[in-house]
């Protein structure tokens, strides 16, 4: 490619500010299902109390209602805060809710997306629930999928798990996310739906797997 032909980068330029605490909030649909790394938010915290807060790196913060919701930094925030920091750097973004449960998606790929995170994420964001597989917001999957630069089906297939997970949540006493894991879950999706809970009860008392759950799915 050619100097003529390249395309000049795009550069958004933000200014940082200092943000008390106590007026940050973690945003609902940051990792969903699979929470807070505390591992993690451990080593963070040892590398504050070695080297100090690095400013080159702040929070990137939306401003919702009288406190502002943290879109990229949640493991930073919490490193922080337990160790008795009164304000942090900040960034602060206008972003509607939608593009900042993108955001979410994407600042977490670098430390991993669980798959059923994903999924919660787009059924919130592209789905909306009307009292059974949901009907499409203005965001299509299929723009969902390219905004996080994967396949319509692996976003198709995340939200099927996440729909059966919510389901197992509420109607399963007990249930938890580490109950069955996301294979298992999307198995379960594919059969109807009137039946997503009597699997979801077999397969946690018979420990099934991901092929123990297609061979019963199937039959």
């Amino acid at each position: 490619m050619s100097n003529q032909d390249q395309a000049e980068l795009f550069i958004v330029q933000h200014d940082t500010v200092l943000l008390r605490v106590d007026v940050l909030q973690p945003h609902p649909l940051n990792r969903p299902a699979t929470g807070v790394n505390r591992e993690h938010v451990e080593t963070l915290k040892a590398m504050i109390q070695q080297s100090g807060y690095n400013a080159s790196k702040p929070l990137t913060v939306r401003q919702h209602g009288d406190a502002y919701q943290i879109i990229e930094g949640h493991h930073r925030w919490h490193a922080a805060t337990e160790l008795g920091y009164a304000e942090l750097p900040c960034v602060i973004e206008d972003l509607d809710d939608t593009e900042a449960s993108l955001r979410l998606l994407v600042g977490n790929q670098q430390t991993g997306n669980d798959p059923l995170d994903i999924g919660l994420t787009a059924l919130a964001t592209v789905v909306k629930s009307n009292g059974g597989r949901g009907v499409k917001s203005e965001m299509s999957v299929s723009a969902f999928a390219d905004r996080l630069g994967k396949s319509k089906q692996v976003i198709s297939n995340a939200i099927l798990a996440a729909q059966v997970h919510e389901k197992l949540s509420i109607q399963i006493n007990g249930f938890e996310t580490a109950s069955l894991d996301f294979s298992t879950k999307l198995e379960i999706g594919l059969a109807p739906e009137w039946m997503w809970v009597a699997f979801g009860m077999a397969a946690m008392e018979g420990k099934w797997n991901k092929d123990t759950a297609k061979q019963m799915v199937g039959n």
